[in-house]
């Protein structure tokens, strides 16, 4: 969600909220989810899925080994597993008249510090910052 939505206030983010990307590819991807909506109408339906991880997907557990995380990085943020994005976009497909927008990520928010701590406890880590 980052890329069409850079609140950084803690403020709750839900599929009504008001998008305001702070990146050129944060605008990219609003005009892709506006030119799908328009091509497809009801049958367009978009599911944006923020801080996917697992087996392969191991970009902050990675920045923390290598020291180019930023541990003071307090923003709110959310995570999904990459199962999880199968199991969502499965549902998805079996929905009789689906929403147009879905925001596919856990109901936990927590600050980035807080997640990184995390990661390094659960693989026994020594960080490295900065």
């Amino acid at each position: 969600m980052i890329e069409v939505d850079q609140r950084e206030d803690g403020s709750v983010v839900d599929e009504q909220s008001v998008t305001e990307p702070a990146s050129f590819s944060g605008e990219i991807l609003l005009e892709a989810e506006r030119s799908w909506h328009q091509q497809l109408g009801p049958r367009g339906v978009v599911l944006r899925l923020a801080g996917i991880y697992g087996p392969t997907r191991t970009r902050l557990v990675r920045t923390v080994a290598d020291g180019t995380a930023a541990p003071s990085d307090t923003r709110f943020t959310n995570r999904i597993h990459v199962d999880d994005c199968a199991g969502a976009l499965a549902h998805l497909l079996t929905l009789p008249a689906p929403e147009p927008t879905y925001l596919g990520v856990d109901h936990d928010q927590a600050p980035l510090t807080d997640v990184m701590a995390s990661r390094i406890i659960r693989n026994d880590m020594t960080p490295k910052f900065s």
